[in-house]
């Protein structure tokens, strides 16, 4: 008689300077521990995530991605339409999705006890047209540019890679002319960045969408208007508790379908990752994740 889950981990021990790998041994006895089965599979690449996923989303009960948002958004575009429920193992920068989904957002240890015995749920994911899914937010613009800076950034880990991104990326940007449509509707502005969220943060904690749910069927789009340099750092530690969507230059809305698009180049990225240039557009995928974690199952 199977004692507990099957667990699959994705991960590769080489990310985080070696840190995931250095946890791999101990999350592994703990679930067994636990008594789950586990297999270790490891990635390559990121096509070679989506493929390990994928096949082991036929035959575990589990498949967790041990890595911060960029594992999370491979495993993820693997794992959908497979039976098995996604978990999390947070190992990354950010750990944004892991925490939205009520995981302790620096405790892999912790997340063994929630993949061994934690609740089944369905959650929203959204579809970049002719792309790939994601989980957290997705957008482009000023935080695409910080996205992008921070990806270079080795010498700091967590939030503080995201502040000094920002904080460089400031220096020199300037606002560009969006044209965002919302279910059909669009408006034009100038702005700083738009960002559509299926869950509320990125950035290690930046509340974009404070007010978003993983299961409502829509995204929640912010956008933050022209704004000067100094006008926009005084916003920026607001981010952290969500209160940025007070300021008058910052709108917010719900859609099922969005597109954005801006008058000069800008990169899209979504869960951390670049996907492609703007414009782009997102659709929601209502229930389309199934998952484990703190809480109650739904």
């Amino acid at each position: 008689m199977r004692v507990g889950r099957s667990i699959a981990l994705i991960a590769n021990p080489a990310s985080g300077r070696g840190r995931v790998g250095g946890f791999l041994p101990r999350v592994e006895q703990r679930l067994r521990d636990a008594g789950c089965t586990v297999e270790t599979l490891i990635s390559r690449s990121p096509s070679h995530a989506i493929e390990l996923a994928a096949g082991a989303g036929g035959r575990c009960d589990v498949v967790a991605a041990a890595g911060g948002d960029g594992m999370v958004h491979f495993v993820v575009n693997g794992l959908l339409g497979t039976p098995a429920a996604l978990g999390i193992v947070p190992l990354g920068t950010g750990n944004d999705f892991a925490a939205n989904l009520g995981y302790a957002r620096r405790d892999p240890l912790a997340a063994c006890a929630v993949l061994a015995s934690g609740a089944e749920r369905r959650v929203d994911a959204g579809k970049i047209e002719g792309g790939p899914s994601f989980v957290c937010v997705a957008g482009g613009g000023f935080d695409s540019e910080v996205n992008r800076v921070a990806n270079r950034i080795r010498m700091l880990r967590g939030t503080p890679v995201y502040v000094a991104a920002t904080l460089r990326t400031l220096a020199r940007f300037r606002p560009a002319r969006f044209t965002v449509t919302l279910d059909g509707k669009a408006s034009r502005m100038d702005a700083m960045f738009v960002a559509a969220g299926n869950a509320t943060s990125y950035g290690g904690g930046m509340r974009i969408t404070p007010d978003a749910r993983l299961d409502d069927g829509l995204f929640d789009v912010t956008v933050v208007g022209a704004l000067s340099r100094p006008a926009l750092l005084g916003q920026f530690p607001k981010l952290f508790k969500g209160t940025h969507v007070n300021h008058p230059a910052v709108t917010t809305a719900r859609a099922a379908t969005v597109t954005i698009a801006a008058d000069r180049p800008f990169a899209c990225y979504a869960d951390g990752e670049e996907i492609g240039p703007l414009p782009v557009t997102l659709t929601v995928q209502p229930g389309a994740l199934r998952v484990v974690g703190p809480g109650v199952s739904a």
